[in-house]
């Protein structure tokens, strides 16, 4: 009888490997840096999530686990109060975990502010963890990282951005 679950997780596993081989990349993340101030940076992080799918919340206590942001600690840029939400979370059944998970789909922002030297620019580095689900299976927890470069004349209604996805999965 142990082994049971056993065979039902590597099955599980498997599923979820095969399945992502086939459909690609769910998610696609687009990263920005604004300049707020003088003194102030603002990060910004969009996920955009097919249909069917959805990635959770950084505050996620049910299912596989948050969405977290880790930013690399840098002399000329100093992090300002905790990673925000922009995007209000939906409340929603997990059927894989019998579980209420706070969660997105559709779309996903998250913001961090940054204090910086009034003439560095140091380009945002880091990293962002999510696990993509969609109800029937989900993809194992992807890590991607990110560098944004800083225009340091670059006014509060222009940005820099850079595009980024999972990499191909291999065959």
């Amino acid at each position: 009888m142990k082994t049971l679950p056993l065979f039902f997780s590597i099955l599980f596993n498997t599923l979820a490997i095969a399945v992502h081989s086939q459909n690609g990349n769910p998610v696609t993340w687009t990263f920005q840096c604004h300049k707020l101030n003088n003194d102030t940076v603002e990060f910004r992080a969009i996920a955009k999530i097919p249909k069917g799918w959805h990635i959770y919340s950084l505050y996620n206590e049910g299912g596989p686990g948050p969405t977290s942001f880790s930013f690399e600690k840098k002399p000329e840029l100093l992090k300002v109060g905790i990673t925000r939400e922009m995007t209000k979370p939906e409340k929603m059944k997990e059927p894989l975990f019998d579980a209420y998970v706070s969660g997105f789909a559709g779309k996903a922002e998250f913001s961090q502010q940054f204090s910086r030297k009034a003439d560095s620019n140091p380009p945002i580095e880091g990293t962002v963890k999510f696990f993509a689900c969609n109800g029937k299976l989900c993809l194992p927890p992807k890590e991607l990282k990110f560098s944004i470069p800083f225009d340091n004349k670059a006014s509060g209604a222009r940005s820099s951005s850079a595009q980024a996805s999972l990499p191909p999965s291999r065959k």
